[in-house]
């Protein structure tokens, strides 16, 4: 996938941010907003199926601004850099390098995701076990295997 459409970069950021696609989205591309398809009949918003990122490369825009789970609010800053030759070897799409552990799904936004982390950093905190196992058992905000998102990625194509 050398290029792709919004639904598709939505499906890559749901990859790289280990989250599960629960939630609507919406991708703002200058004046221009386009919506989650399966939300398009019930928004103003345009539907991103048409759009392709080399489309808005070309259109000048520098960058996109993605929203996630309206709930929560995640809201992310995409830059495009611009278009490239890839080398024919690379296997799009790929992550090159990353930091930190995203917030779980559902956590609850910004402040959620701090009070997760105070409660799973202190043991003797009354919901510290319900909030470990609601996280699986182990969460390390810190922890990011670039090795483990790009076979994620790679499982996409």
């Amino acid at each position: 996938m050398l290029d792709c459409t919004l639904p598709e970069l939505h499906e890559v950021i749901q990859v790289v941010m280990g989250w599960q696609n629960r939630h609507l989205y919406t991708v703002q591309a200058g004046s221009a907003t386009y919506c989650d398809p399966s939300a398009c009949q019930d928004m103003e918003d345009g539907d991103g199926r048409r759009i392709k990122l080399s489309h808005l490369v070309r259109q000048n825009h520098e960058q996109l601004e993605y929203v996630y789970d309206f709930g929560d609010y995640w809201q992310h800053l995409i830059e495009l850099e611009s278009a490239f030759e890839p080398n024919e070897k690379a296997v799009f799409p790929m992550c090159l390098e990353g930091a930190g552990t995203a917030p779980p799904e559902d956590v609850g936004g910004s402040m959620g995701y701090e009070e997760l982390l105070r409660v799973i950093n202190d043991p003797e905190d009354e919901d510290h076990e319900q909030y470990l196992g609601w996280c699986g058992g182990w969460f390390d905000p810190e922890a990011f295997n670039l090795e483990s998102v790009n076979r994620a990625l790679k499982k996409m194509t």
